[in-house]
């Protein structure tokens, strides 16, 4: 018997990305573990995969602004992959690519929280993703509010909570939890010992050689279907649109007095 030894290779899969097709939401929303509302304020992106120079629709995902005091950031939302076209790695391509898009585009954070162990732990294994807080912090029914749409979830189940990076290959990364653990460490050794014990400049050389912050180097991706400037407004329309919209909570006194207005004003 002739054995003929070879080596199989991965085909390249070539991903075309597009904004704005909303109206496709219908096709991925039964596949999706929360409610079956796409968020009014996402950009929603959807990922074709080329093949045999077709486009097959394959997955997407939206994404969200979200305030932060010091930095501008993104979080993901309802990142699906056709069941058809799952365990060939799109997920992941869709985190990355729509991640490295942002990162390039100035925006500082990109985050995403996932009940999906596959995702999760395909972020937890890359050098591009870091662990945020609460990260693994298991689901309690108990404690979410009534507005919650993940209340179909079980007790235990944990989440994932990750902050993306960059494509930068460092052994050392960012690592908020790591940095908050130094933190109490030093404050936990400068109360016992003081400022000027072994203990606590060793911590302190320790905390100031851990990275804050890790360059992210400029490279350029995928080309999207839209230019970023004309779908992503700015961080101080999305301030003043959060603030003209968010609900303000009235005293029962007050309550009373705006019945009576609107009362007052139908007569």
């Amino acid at each position: 018997m002739k054995i003929i030894s070879t080596t199989f290779k991965k085909p390249r899969i070539e991903i075309i990305v597009k904004e704005g097709e909303k109206h496709l939401w219908d096709k991925f929303s039964v596949h999706h573990y929360m409610d079956k509302l796409l968020p009014s304020s996402s950009v929603f992106y959807t990922f074709y995969w080329m093949k045999d120079n077709q486009e097959i629709l394959v997955g997407c995902c939206g994404v969200l602004f979200q305030i932060a005091k010091n930095f501008t950031a993104r979080r993901f939302t309802r990142i699906v992959v056709l069941p058809e076209y799952q365990g060939l790695g799109f997920g992941s391509k869709i985190i990355n690519v729509i991640s490295k898009f942002y990162k390039d585009n100035k925006i500082e954070k990109i985050f995403l929280s996932t009940f999906h162990p596959r995702l999760g732990e395909f972020m937890r294994a890359s050098k591009h993703w870091t662990a945020s807080a609460n990260n693994l912090k298991e689901f309690n029914k108990n404690e979410l509010d009534k507005s919650s749409t993940i209340k179909n979830l079980r007790d235990g189940v944990s989440m994932y909570r990750y902050n993306f990076i960059g494509w930068a290959e460092y052994e050392l990364l960012y690592n908020p939890i790591l940095i908050r653990k130094l933190k109490n460490e030093l404050a936990d050794i400068k109360k016992e010992s003081g400022v000027e014990s072994a203990a606590y400049k060793a911590k302190l050389a320790e905390y100031n050689a851990t990275p804050k912050s890790i360059p992210i180097p400029d490279t350029p991706i995928v080309e999207l279907t839209k230019e970023f400037e004309g779908h992503i407004k700015s961080k101080a329309e999305h301030k003043k649109l959060f603030i003209k919209n968010k609900r303000k909570v009235l005293s029962a006194a007050e309550r009373k007095k705006l019945k009576q207005e609107r009362k007052d004003a139908k007569n």
